[in-house]
């Protein structure tokens, strides 16, 4: 099976008036564990992600990168081993820093070692600066 993924842009307004947008991806792996979807123009703090494994569940110990245009991940490791059976969430924070990681413009997103046809949901949380 080829591997897919559907983006769906949810934008929210929080109590103070700021902006929060969710991301959510619905993805389905490919015979490799793999799944890649480009993520257009997403700009602000990357607040929460929260992964949530679908009716066929993905291999345990799977893993998500947000890769930059620069080929850093944005995740900052954050996304390594989900977890088969139960939704997680992770705040990703590069090393050393105090606030969420800033995103700015196209960013790949990246399933792997999922198993073949694994079916699973990512959301990211962003925050207008």
């Amino acid at each position: 099976m080829a591997a897919s993924a559907t983006v769906t842009i949810d934008p929210r307004s929080a109590p103070n008036g700021k902006r929060i947008t969710r991301i959510v991806i619905d993805w389905v792996s490919a015979a490799d564990g793999s799944c890649t979807k480009a993520l257009d123009a997403i700009y602000g703090y990357l607040v929460k992600m929260v992964t949530d494994p679908g009716s066929t569940a993905p291999t345990d110990n799977y893993d998500i990168t947000l890769i930059d245009q620069d080929g850093a991940d944005a995740l900052a490791g954050a996304g390594a081993d989900r977890d088969t059976a139960n939704t997680e969430q992770v705040y990703p924070v590069a090393s050393g820093a105090q606030v969420p990681v800033f995103l700015c413009g196209t960013h790949t997103f990246t399933i792997a070692a999922a198993g073949d046809s694994k079916v699973g949901k990512t959301v990211l949380y962003i925050m207008e600066p």
